[in-house]
C-alpha cells in the first residue's frame, strides 16, 4: 500500500512541476526542476520496493515492512542510511538522464508547441524507462541480495552449532521419492535417516474409530487406488499400499515406529481431540498437536502433552491481548501459515518475545517459496517450519 500511496504522490509531483516548469516547451524554473527532482526520488523509492520481488525474491509487502521497523532485511542502520542515499542519488541521476533527453529532444527538434501536459507525459515515460534499465538500481538488488545471504550464511552455521533440528518438521512424513503427503512408513524411515526429528502425520480415524495417519480420505482414495466406500475400516486400510509401495500407518504402527525411535517427535495434523488421542499414543512428552479450536488447546494443555499448538485460525479468533491469553494458557508453539507472516509482522515479533514459537506451513505451495526461501526470508520471523525436505545446504 505505501509503495502504491508514493507512485502516487510521484507522479502529482510530476505534473505539478511539468506545469510550472515549461514555457514554450522548455523547462526553465529551477524551483519546479527541484519539485520534478524530489518527484523522481519518490518515484525511485517506489519502484524499488516493487520491482525487488522479481529481483530478490524477497516480496513486495516484506522489505516495506522492514524499513520501517528499521530492520530492512535484517541489516543495520548504517546500511538503512546508505539504502536512502542511493534511492536519492538514483532518483537524481534519473532525473538529470530525463532532463537532458527531454531538452536536447525539443531543442534538436525546434519544436515550440509541445503544450505542457504532453510534455509532462513524455518526461514521466522517460523516467519510468530510465528507472527500470538504470543499472544503479538493478546493482543495489543485487547487493541488498547478498547482504540478506550474507546473514542467512552467518545464522546458518549459529544454527548448525546448536544442532537446531527442532527447527524442521517433517511434513506428512516427509518426501520420499518425490512424492509427498504419502504418511507411510518409509516416508518417517527417510526423514529420520536424513536428520528429522520432528515428524508430522495427517490423523483422521476409520469407520471402527481406529487413529490413522493419512491426509484425508478422498486423498488417501486417490493415492491407493481404494474404490470402496470411505472411510475403510481399520483391516480395509492397512490392505491398501500406498502407490503401489509404501506402508500405511495405524496408531499401533506410528507407537512401534516412535518407540523404536526414542528421539523422535510426533507432530499431529487434521485431529482435534487431544485428550483421546494422547492417552492412546506412547509418550505424551513426546506428542506436539496442531488444534482448531481454543477448547481443544486448552483440553491438550490440561493433557498435559509436549505442546499445545493452536493453528492461526484460532489465535485470530482471540479477543483482546492474544500474546498473553496464549501465555496464560501456557502454548509455548503456534502452527501458522508462511502467508500470515508480512500481514502479522508486530504480532509475530510480539509472540517471539513472549517465547511462543511458530511454525510455518504452506511451503512450496506458491512457487519459488520452498524450504530454502523460508529459511533465507522467514526465519528472522518464524522459528521453524514444515518442511518436505530437509538439506544443511540451505544453510
Amino acid at each position: 500500500m505505501i509503495n502504491y500511496i508514493l507512485l502516487i504522490i510521484s507522479i502529482i509531483l510530476f505534473l505539478i512541476g511539468i506545469k510550472y516548469s515549461t514555457r514554450n516547451g522548455i523547462i526553465t524554473k529551477s524551483k519546479s526542476i527541484i519539485i520534478s527532482m524530489i518527484a523522481t526520488c519518490f518515484l525511485s523509492y517506489s519502484f524499488f520496493f516493487l520491482f525487488s520481488d522479481y529481483i530478490t525474491g524477497n516480496g513486495v509487502d516484506y522489505p516495506v515492512i522492514y524499513f520501517l521497523n528499521d530492520t530492512f532485511v535484517g541489516i543495520g542502520f548504517r546500511e538503512c542510511c546508505i539504502l536512502i542515499l542511493l534511492i536519492i542519488s538514483i532518483g537524481i541521476i534519473n532525473f538529470i538522464l530525463v532532463y537532458s533527453i527531454i531538452n536536447r529532444l525539443i531543442c534538436k527538434t525546434g519544436s515550440k508547441k509541445i503544450k505542457a501536459g504532453k510534455l509532462g507525459l513524455i518526461f514521466y515515460l522517460f523516467a519510468l524507462l530510465s528507472l527500470i534499465s538504470s543499472p544503479t538500481t538493478y546493482g543495489y538488488f543485487k547487493n541488498i541480495y547478498m547482504l540478506k545471504s550474507h546473514e542467512i550464511r552467518d545464522k546458518g552455521h549459529k544454527m548448525k552449532s546448536k544442532h537446531e533440528v527442532n527447527r524442521f518438521i517433517a511434513h506428512a512424513g516427509g518426501k520420499i521419492e518425490g512424492y509427498t503427503y504419502t504418511n507411510s512408513l518409509e516416508a518417517l524411515n527417510l526423514s529420520y535417516k536424513i536428520g528429522f526429528r520432528l515428524f508430522e502425520l495427517d490423523i483422521i480415524k476409520t469407520a471402527d474409530s481406529v487413529y490413522v495417519a493419512a491426509h484425508e480420505w478422498e486423498h488417501w482414495q486417490e493415492m491407493t487406488g481404494y474404490k470402496g466406500e470411505i472411510p475403510p475400516n481399520r483391516a480395509t486400510f492397512k490392505q491398501q499400499q500406498i502407490l503401489e509401495k509404501y506402508t500405511p500407518l495405524d496408531i499401533d504402527d506410528i507407537n512401534d515406529w516412535f518407540k523404536d525411535h526414542p528421539d523422535a517427535i510426533l507432530v499431529t495434523d487434521k485431529i482435534n481431540s487431544p485428550s483421546d488421542f494422547s492417552k492412546l499414543f506412547i509418550d505424551k512428552n513426546r506428542l506436539m498437536m496442531e488444534l482448531f479450536t481454543l477448547d481443544a488447546v486448552k483440553e491438550a494443555v490440561d493433557a498435559n502433552i509436549k505442546s499445545a499448538m493452536p493453528s492461526w485460525s484460532v489465535v485470530s479468533g482471540i479477543k483482546g491481548n492474544k500474546v498473553q491469553t496464549l501465555v496464560d494458557m501456557g502454548v509455548t508453539n503456534i502452527a501458522a501459515s508462511r502467508r500470515v507472516i508480512k500481514y502479522n509482522i508486530p504480532l509475530i515479533k510480539s509472540f517471539t518475545k513472549a517465547g511462543i514459537k511458530i511454525y510455518v506451513f504452506h511451503v512450496n505451495h506458491d512457487k519459488g517459496k520452498d524450504e530454502a526461501y523460508v529459511v533465507r526470508f522467514d526465519m528472522d520471523y518464524i522459528y521453524g517450519l514444515y518442511a518436505d525436505e530437509f538439506d544443511l545446504s540451505y544453510f
